[in-house]
């Protein structure tokens, strides 16, 4: 039988965390000030490199909150075409954010990672919505529940144990388990 792995507050560790590449390089001026900008300067980018590009469009559909996906990526690709047309093409999306592990940031200081800021900004306010609207299951705990890249995912269990101040559960879990270690019971888990 497997068992889930606990996190603890304060057990964050870079090394643990990131590749090693991303924990010896320090983001680049230029993508530091894109991330920075909010939706509408990003539009106005855009737009003044694609002109045939609606604006208004463009905005409406970069302040939709999805119904499904909420926390989705997606995997990108530079190309260049047989013209040498330069264009950035999506190749999958994923129905979970992924890249914490390779991204450089500018504080490896424990609380302040990637990770931490990504539960903070998303994964915290859900929580605390559903604890408004008395949605939390009493007595529940917090877990991540993953089917591969432990090493990004154990991020997040212990990132969440720092940002929520308490135990994080980590379990692997693939649906073709015979024994597997997470169960559902009256929509439960």
């Amino acid at each position: 039988m497997k068992f889930a792995d606990r996190h603890q507050p304060g057990t964050f560790s870079a090394e643990n965390h990131f590749y090693p590449e991303a924990l010896n390089k320090s983001l680049c001026s230029e993508v530091k000030a894109f991330l920075k900008l909010g939706n509408e300067l990003i539009a106005q980018r855009y737009c003044y490199l694609h002109p045939a590009t609606n604006y208004n469009r463009l905005c409406t559909l970069m302040n939709t909150r999805p119904s499904l996906l909420q926390l989705s990526g997606t995997d990108l690709l530079h190309v260049t075409d047989q013209n040498q047309q330069k264009q950035i093409i999506l190749i999958e999306t994923n129905s979970c954010p992924s890249g914490q592990k390779s991204m450089p940031t500018d504080s490896y200081v424990d609380n302040d990672s990637g990770y931490h800021k990504f539960v903070r900004l998303t994964f915290l306010t859900a929580v605390k919505k559903a604890q408004q609207s008395n949605r939390l299951i009493e007595n529940g705990h917090l877990a991540v529940v993953y089917d591969k890249n432990p090493i990004e995912n154990l991020g997040y269990a212990a990132a969440m144990a720092d940002v929520f101040g308490e135990t994080v559960y980590s379990v692997e879990f693939h649906s073709c388990d015979f024994d597997p270690p997470v169960k559902f019971i009256d929509q439960i888990m």
